[in-house]
């Protein structure tokens, strides 16, 4: 309600002189156009027969003045009651009796045109009795507007509302307000109050099922196409995992994003899609309904892995290797260590203090900056899997990375795969164990009094030979070269390898930029300070067969020595 004192649009009543109180438009003829005939009957503005119905409730404006006071309601938006007419300070417009019979009738508006239905065993129950039994709270202006209606009014059975279900559903619940000449429930008597509170129940579970019904009918649609004779025939040529990925699609592709679900079988295939290839995964997603990566995470989050031996991993490898050949399970163990930042916290989920020295069968309170990490490789087929990782404070010791690598290799023994070699890098702690398994073993056979014929070490009667990690190799003699000459024999001639040699050729190519021989070779590959050790394909490049040619050619032309 508008309470300025600028100057308003002119009261389209005759000869009204009001400038300053609250304008009223017209009732709009789209919803109210039985209401809206009955303004125009009584007011008729000024040449209003020159103008359609829309014109005229865009145009003229009723002030305040011609309303009687319980039809105004302070405060609201439209400042009136739906149902109101203006009756007051009309004697200026000329009407005949007829006319005035009907303004008459108009302004003695009540509830039984709100077209509500009270149950009679409910008319006479007072407002302490309805709020014990259905629990709401009726406020006073429901009591004030109660005792303003007549009595016998209110107690009166009426026909209900003729509305479409299906637009009830879908109007918002101010609607039904505007239906019966109100925009609060609040201004409701009290029985009419409880019926708009059971009738709004009503439409959310009306729209709840309406919901239901166009889900059910979807549903139905997918699985006739699903039982159908085209499809049956084109699903018994694919596999099981394309079977399932074209029903996914089926059930997903039309659901919003967040509305998307998902089988254990559909969350296993995308995450076995994810992690072969990151960026594959994302281009497929913007193709296919597949899960967000969030979505992969919480799915490892939620498999139960401790450090040292974790039984679900094999037993998991155990039902995948069932169906192998006896050559696909041969396999080798590689380990190797690497470190970590120091980070502790409670994980409350299993009641536990994440961050300090475990090995699996004992713990200590020292914080873990290292792990190390076990997986099995086949010779034969090509498969990886990791199977068993520990966490420790600086590097393991011999005596604990002994026991980790005979537990984890007995363990794979016991469910059917052939591990006949282990892989490592000349780590001191991995050198003091392999050398401590292999003189148990040279012990073991002392013992029996036999002749210990094995290169390898046993576990449980089985030989298993240690190998040298290839690129920590080359590393290694790269590393000897930066501070040692290697001495050798070629041709019955001797001779002698230094990293001066690789020095002056790299500074020799790149002497003329435009005319390498060795563009890949920089200074971080052949100048001692700045080499990065920890990278293989440094070394590699280095030891190449172009490079090492093209040295001995330009040996041989006497120009490098």
């Amino acid at each position: 309600m508008d309470f300025s004192l600028s100057p308003k649009r002119k009261c389209c009543v005759h000869n009204c002189k009001d400038q300053f109180l609250p304008r009223h438009r017209f009732p709009n003829p789209k919803h109210y156009s039985e209401l809206f005939k009955r303004w125009l009957m009584i007011l008729r503005p000024r040449n209003y027969i020159n103008y359609t119905d829309f014109e005229i409730y865009n145009t003229f404006r009723v002030c305040e003045r011609h309303f009687e006071a319980h039809n105004i309601i302070a405060g609201s938006r439209r400042g009136l009651k739906y149902t109101a007419i203006p009756t007051l300070y009309l004697e200026e417009i000329p009407c005949s009796s007829k006319q005035a019979d009907e303004i008459l009738s108009c302004s003695q508006l009540n509830v039984e045109q709100f077209n509500l239905q009270v149950p009679e065993d409910e008319s006479h129950k007072s407002k302490q009795e309805m709020e014990a039994e259905y629990g709401i709270e009726i406020s006073g202006s429901s009591e004030q507007f109660n005792q303003e209606a007549p009595e016998d009014t209110l107690n009166k059975r009426t026909q209900p509302m003729e509305v479409n279900s299906v637009r009830v559903i879908k109007k918002r619940r101010l609607s039904l307000l505007k239906d019966v000449g109100v925009t609060r429930s609040s201004q409701l008597d009290p029985r009419a109050n409880l019926l708009y509170k059971k009738l709004t129940t009503w439409s959310v579970k009306m729209a709840r099922m309406a919901r239901k019904i166009t889900s059910y009918k979807i549903r139905l649609q997918k699985a006739q196409l699903c039982n159908s004779e085209g499809f049956q025939k084109i699903m018994s040529q694919v596999n099981n995992y394309t079977h399932q990925f074209i029903l996914s699609q089926i059930r997903n592709q039309e659901r919003a994003l967040k509305c998307r679900r998902y089988t254990l079988e559909d969350k296993i295939l995308a995450l076995s899609l994810y992690k072969a290839s990151g960026k594959g995964y994302r281009l497929l997603s913007k193709i296919f309904a597949l899960p967000h990566p969030r979505t992969l995470s919480k799915l490892l989050q939620k498999i139960p892995l401790q450090p040292g031996i974790n039984e679900i991993i094999f037993k998991s490898l155990q039902e995948n290797i069932r169906g192998m050949k006896k050559d696909d399970k041969i396999c080798i163990l590689m380990f190797d260590e690497m470190s970590i930042d120091v980070n502790v916290y409670y994980n409350r989920h299993n009641d536990i203090i994440v961050g300090i020295e475990d090995f699996g069968h004992k713990r200590s309170s020292k914080l873990a900056d290292h792990v190390n990490l076990f997986m099995l490789r086949g010779l034969h087929r090509q498969w990886r899997q990791p199977v068993s990782f520990t966490f420790s404070s600086g590097p393991v010791t011999s005596e604990n990375l002994k026991y980790q690598l005979t537990e984890v290799i007995k363990n794979c023994l016991e469910i059917g795969l052939d591990v006949v070699a282990t892989v490592c890098d000349q780590g001191a702690s991995n050198q003091a164990a392999i050398n401590s398994l292999i003189k148990d073993t040279r012990e073991h056979f002392l013992r029996e009094g036999q002749e210990n014929r094995l290169f390898g070490f046993l576990v449980n009667n089985e030989e298993i030979v240690p190998f040298y990690d290839v690129p920590h190799l080359l590393k290694g003699i790269r590393n000897n070269l930066l501070n040692k000459d290697l001495h050798f024999v070629m041709n019955n001639k001797k001779g002698i390898a230094s990293w001066k040699h690789i020095v002056k050729f790299h500074n020799l190519d790149s002497s003329e930029p435009t005319l390498r021989l060795c563009s890949k070779l920089t200074d971080e590959h052949v100048v001692p300070e700045k080499i990065k050790k920890m990278k293989v394909s440094y070394c590699t490049q280095v030891f190449s067969y172009t490079v090492g040619s093209l040295m001995i050619r330009l040996s041989k032309w006497g120009n490098y020595e």
